[in-house]
């Protein structure tokens, strides 16, 4: 999994959303802009609401059943994300 992972990522048609720094370009993408504005918009949109800091309540409920998962203590109380755009 971590290779295909890591050849996905080398990969020309896959956007880098992963990344601490996105392709300029793609922000730019009059596309993507236009997207983005739709979505933001919509009353109950991902991103408008509960996706600041502590983040999504499903989202950090999903990380700490993989933490439970692994023997380490913790609830969705516990985790903190600070960067969120992955459902869009």
């Amino acid at each position: 999994m971590v290779f295909h992972y890591l050849k996905s990522i080398q990969a020309a048609e896959i956007a880098p959303f992963g990344s601490a720094f996105p392709n300029s370009e793609l922000l730019y993408n009059q596309k993507f802009i236009q997207l983005l504005a739709q979505h933001a918009k919509r009353k109950n949109s991902y991103l408008n609401g509960d996706n600041m800091p502590p983040g999504n309540l499903s989202l950090r409920k999903l990380i700490a059943s993989r933490y439970i998962l692994q023997g380490v203590s913790c609830t969705a109380d516990d985790i903190v994300i600070t960067s969120e755009l992955w459902m869009l």
